[in-house]
């Protein structure tokens, strides 16, 4: 992979502005999104509005190398769609910026084989709204037709299959992976990458609690080693609940899931047929 620079979600913060003096240093630059709301809100010391202008400019300068893909607080405001953190008395001021600004904005993009979005593209969402490529899905974005991107699942949080690149979480979407890998921000992990593999399918989640950016360089990604002791396929046993099992690596989580801190599996216990998920590595043995 080309050397690549990822900004997660900014969420108000300003980590971003370190990037602008290395832009010589990277091959391209992709921001997933998000560049509105926080808990605090704070005006004072971050114009969102602002903030969100200051790298529309520094894309336009780097247009080749810098992509500027939108969330799902983002396009909220355009599609006067409601959301938790939304900013009421701040509303149309940034729905107005957000007209601005979204023709420099993508829902998408790819580099050397991964696909970047803010939370990334199911089988299902695809199917449901006859798109194949991520071309056909930056045209929809950019003729204003804003329906496929509405929340549309079951689960309040977005973890459905139904739900689009800007919504779905990446427990539904390691299940119903479109692009082999992909590259989202969205939702926020414990340490600075979760990845999450499938198979086939690979995840790497990069949102963290303070919105710092990261890198992804060639075909390492930068600060994930391999700290799993087991991968996929791999026939195990593990404790659960008191009791002794026996099943298949289905899933690999290095750094584990948001309820543990070290990596974790999702195991496939055949007898039963059933997937036991975050199962911790201490709980784990190899056969």
């Amino acid at each position: 992979m080309k050397k690549t620079l990822v900004i997660p979600d900014v969420h108000g913060t300003t980590h971003w502005k370190s990037c602008v003096d290395k832009i010589d240093e990277f091959d391209y630059i992709v921001q997933l999104g998000d560049w509105f709301d926080q808990w605090h809100n704070d005006w004072k010391e971050v114009n969102q509005i602002e903030n969100l202008r200051e790298f529309v400019e520094f894309k336009k300068k780097y247009n080749d190398k810098v992509y500027l893909l939108i969330g799902n607080h983002d396009l909220g405001y355009l599609m006067n769609e409601d959301m938790s953190g939304q900013q009421k008395e701040k509303f149309y001021d940034i729905k107005d910026a957000m007209k601005e600004f979204f023709p420099y904005m993508d829902i998408a993009t790819e580099i050397d084989g991964y696909v970047l979005s803010h939370a990334g593209f199911s089988k299902t969402w695809m199917k449901n709204n006859n798109f194949k490529t991520i071309e056909d899905v930056n045209k929809a974005f950019h003729e204003s037709q804003f329906e496929p991107f509405r929340f549309c699942g079951w689960n309040q949080f977005g973890d459905d299959v139904t739900q689009g690149p800007t919504w779905i979480r990446p427990y539904s979407l390691i299940e119903d992976m479109y692009f082999e890998k992909q590259i989202v921000g969205h939702t926020e992990v414990k340490k600075p990458f979760l990845l999450l593999r499938k198979g086939k399918y690979e995840i790497v989640l990069v949102d963290s609690k303070d919105h710092i950016k990261q890198y992804v360089i060639g075909d390492k990604i930068d600060n994930i080693e391999e700290v799993a002791k087991f991968k996929v396929h791999d026939k195990v046993e593990f404790s659960f609940n008191g009791e002794v099992k026996r099943g298949t690596i289905e899933v690999v989580d290095k750094y584990g899931a948001l309820e543990c801190d070290g990596p974790s599996y999702d195991i496939l216990v055949p007898m039963e047929d059933t997937i036991y998920k975050h199962v911790e590595e201490k709980d784990v043995r190899e056969l």
